[in-house]
């Protein structure tokens, strides 16, 4: 309000002494996606926190995620192959910065209605590593049905060919409405 614009707030309720870990992965999602300038990406505005609440000040996107969309049906291959050509250029922008988003799936995935053309916002950068500071946690973080079989079976370190295979699912379910194989857990 101090701005007077619109903006979306993910936040986090906080148990007192019990919710550090969540904190700081807030704060690094917030952190990252800061470090991104790209029209394609959600612009991070600030890191509140407040008594029992902290959370990420981010652009708000007006329109739909891309799972909204894939629920009227399959999609125009056009109108598919221009989502998955933004969705490329907001990771290339990603990846030059050394950062690898690990959870790329429909829902994460903005359709912002702009002048009559739709454009394409990566959002929820909440288990994405940098590559520069990134230690080995161990155990598999992201959506299984996106995953590539690499980040899957947690074979080798992370790589930003992760990220380009989920592009692939996302494609093949847009152009379907059907993914190539459906994993809901390991």
């Amino acid at each position: 309000t101090r701005l007077n614009r619109e903006v979306a707030v993910k936040f986090l309720y906080l148990r007192p002494h019990a919710d550090q870990p969540s904190k700081d992965r807030l704060n690094h999602e917030a952190k990252l996606l800061a470090s991104v300038n790209h029209p394609s990406v959600a612009s991070v505005y600030g890191l509140e926190e407040a008594d029992t609440v902290c959370g990420i000040v981010m652009e708000y996107v007006p329109g739909d995620g891309l799972d909204i969309r894939l629920k009227q049906g399959r999609l125009a291959p056009l109108e598919a192959l221009r989502i998955a050509l933004g969705v490329a250029r907001a990771l290339e922008a990603v990846h030059e910065r050394g950062l690898i988003h690990l959870d790329l799936k429909p829902s994460n995935v903005m359709l912002d209605l702009h002048r009559g053309r739709v454009r394409v916002r990566v959002a929820d950068f909440g288990i994405a590593i940098n590559l520069a500071t990134h230690s080995s946690q161990g155990g598999f973080s992201g959506t299984p049905s996106y995953a590539s079989p690499e980040q899957l079976m947690m074979e080798g370190p992370p790589h930003p060919s992760q990220d380009l295979w989920s592009i692939g699912v996302m494609l093949v379910e847009c152009l379907t409405s059907r993914r190539p194989y459906v994993a809901t857990s390991l």
